[in-house]
């Protein structure tokens, strides 16, 4: 995908998220928009060679209208998953008060003899207990791949789940930034095969 197609996928999705977004244009983006916003933590179970563990999904309240769904993938050195959440609070904050809703990573296979919960530190090559670069980066692409597809598959079509009807499953976007930004490009073309035209935006 060029540059420009890049840029053009990210204003229509932005254009067409409009009624439900305030944050329709770069100029007001950052703004905190009129929403407030919850967060639902949800468990996957590990599927073939698709490794189980947790995504939190943070999406506005107080509209009736399903929210934009975006996967955010943090970078996997420098810090945990979860502090990397902290530290990226004001963007997720800005994107889920104007009405999208951020599915971000928790844990990788949390009951695994190898969990990965992020972390890797620069100049390094493997985390603390023992997982190298490639093998990290694999893993993270393919539990994503795993988690967005599970997170789309059970917001349509369990009625008793917390976010069924919140979620418009037919608008996602992907974004991070470093080694995230990079992987979340992986993560478009993926879901772009296995979601045909639901791919909008890569950020």
């Amino acid at each position: 995908m060029s540059l420009r197609q890049t840029l053009a996928g990210k204003r229509a999705f932005l254009k067409n998220a409009s009624s439900v977004a305030n944050a329709a244009s770069l100029n007001a983006f950052g703004q905190d928009g009129p929403y407030e916003f919850d967060a639902v933590t949800v468990a996957l179970p590990s599927a073939s060679a698709r490794e189980g563990g947790e995504i939190v999904v943070t999406y506005p309240t107080g509209t009736d209208e399903p929210a934009p769904l975006v996967f955010f993938m943090f970078p996997i050195h420098g810090f945990p998953f979860t502090t990397w959440r902290t530290l990226m609070a004001n963007v997720i904050r800005a994107l889920v008060s104007n009405g999208f809703a951020v599915a971000t990573p928790a844990s990788i296979d949390p009951n695994g003899n190898r969990p990965i919960q992020g972390g890797m530190f620069p100049g390094t090559t493997s985390t603390a207990n023992g997982i190298d670069l490639r093998e990290m980066a694999t893993r993270y692409l393919n539990f994503f791949t795993h988690a967005s597809r599970y997170l789309v598959d059970l917001a349509q079509s369990d009625p008793s789940f917390a976010l069924h009807g919140k979620l418009d499953t037919s608008r996602i976007g992907t974004m991070g930034f470093s080694v995230g930004g990079a992987l979340s490009q992986y993560l478009a073309q993926r879901l772009d095969a296995e979601l045909p035209g639901r791919v909008v935006a890569e950020v």
